[in-house]
């Protein structure tokens, strides 16, 4: 509450159209078309469809995804993002770990878009729900004398069933619903986790892994996932952070980066490159972006066309 309350009076000008993928990292899947600048091609996941190249602007945005004191929490991302350009430059060139601030920079950046997700948004909307369920329950059952007792006290009534019990809860259950309706809740959520993600992937290390020649990564909406290495090879793909063995996503069409116990920067196989091209059209909200010209629209059309998982 200290912390909604400290961001109650922020000055910053709201920021409506909402980055939830880097323009850093969407230009990178762009390709340079005359005046127009970056080109990216896009593919919309529920309609099953091919859609018009769009610049960075346009591409992996939400509206409003912050509603409130969104000004600050683009301030915020803005510290990572500003610097993101080059890390990446490093990480294609192999030299990611011979820059310690630049790595520091590309391990808070995939903190950054496994939190600042529709993903996540909507595991913070069915934990409040579940949350709410649970504990008036709880309360209504587990303490049900005394709330018996509280009602008493406060109308001198006998209170006539559960109905009159729930009186008493609604008032605190209401404000809780209040800050959570106008995305205060969210916006404190959502900061907290990212600073504790990053705190612990200050401890560990980035693997690099690049696409071999003649292969592209795609790219979604919410491009950061956790993954558990399987033993005796493959992986499985989105579970907990804690209980998983890191968090990985593409930078560019030709170059993946993973949180790793040690660094480490290794070419991928051709089997492993379609294998997280369809992670990235399982996660996607709803585009999956490529670069034009790769191809990777008859692949991306053909996963979701012929598969019941996405």
């Amino acid at each position: 509450m200290s912390a909604i309350q400290a961001l109650a009076s922020e000055e910053a000008r709201p920021v409506k159209d909402q980055h939830v993928v880097s323009r850093a990292i969407l230009k990178r899947f762009g390709r340079v078309k005359g005046s127009s600048g970056h080109q990216i091609g896009r593919f919309d996941k529920k309609a099953v469809r091919e859609l018009d190249p769009k610049g960075p602007n346009a591409c992996g945005f939400v509206r409003n995804f912050v509603q409130y004191a969104s000004g600050s929490a683009e301030a915020l991302w803005h510290t990572i993002e500003n610097r993101l350009s080059y890390s990446i430059s490093a990480a294609e060139s192999s030299a990611l770990h011979n820059d310690a601030e630049l790595e520091t920079v590309m391990k808070h950046a995939i903190a950054l878009h496994f939190v600042r997700s529709p993903v996540y948004r909507r595991v913070h909307e069915r934990s409040f729900n579940d949350s709410v369920r649970t504990l008036r329950a709880e309360l209504l059952e587990g303490r049900h004398g005394d709330l018996r007792t509280v009602f008493r006290r406060r109308y001198g009534l006998e209170p006539a069933g559960i109905e009159a019990l729930e009186i008493l809860i609604d008032e605190p259950f209401a404000f809780w619903q209040r800050i959570e309706e106008d995305g205060s809740l969210f916006r404190i959520s959502l900061e907290q986790n990212f600073y504790r993600l990053r705190s612990a992937l200050d401890n560990l290390s980035v693997q690099v892994l690049h696409t071999p020649g003649g292969k592209e990564l795609v790219l979604s909406d919410s491009p950061a996932f956790t993954f558990i290495n399987r033993q005796g090879g493959g992986y499985s793909v989105r579970m907990a952070v804690g209980d998983s063995h890191g968090i990985a996503m593409p930078i560019t069409p030709n170059c993946l980066v993973a949180i790793s116990p040690r660094p480490s920067d290794e070419m991928m196989d051709q089997e492993m490159v379609d294998n997280l091209n369809i992670v990235q059209i399982g996660i996607a909200e709803r585009q999956i972006y490529f670069r034009p010209g790769s191809g990777l629209e008859h692949f991306v059309r053909s996963k979701l066309e012929n598969s019941g998982d996405f």
